[in-house]
């Protein structure tokens, strides 16, 4: 198992927020770089990009949200 050690950076990605889907954005062009993914991966999801675009499929597409402003 790889230590990740910008694992205190990460986050919940928001589809709402402007910056991630900017940050995601800049992923799809140019993949994560040298400051790797900045998102935490949620269950049920295996990677990130996947959730990512569920997320925006649902939040954005659908309008389904949660409390949390996010699916």
């Amino acid at each position: 198992m790889i230590l990740d050690l910008n694992q205190k950076q990460k986050r919940l990605f928001n589809a709402n927020s402007k910056e991630d889907l900017l940050a995601y954005k800049t992923f799809l062009q140019k993949g994560w770089g040298k400051n790797c993914c900045p998102f935490i991966l949620e269950f049920p999801h295996e990677a990130v990009p996947h959730m990512i675009q569920d997320k925006i499929i649902h939040n954005v597409i659908l309008g389904v949200k949660n409390d949390k402003g996010s699916y």
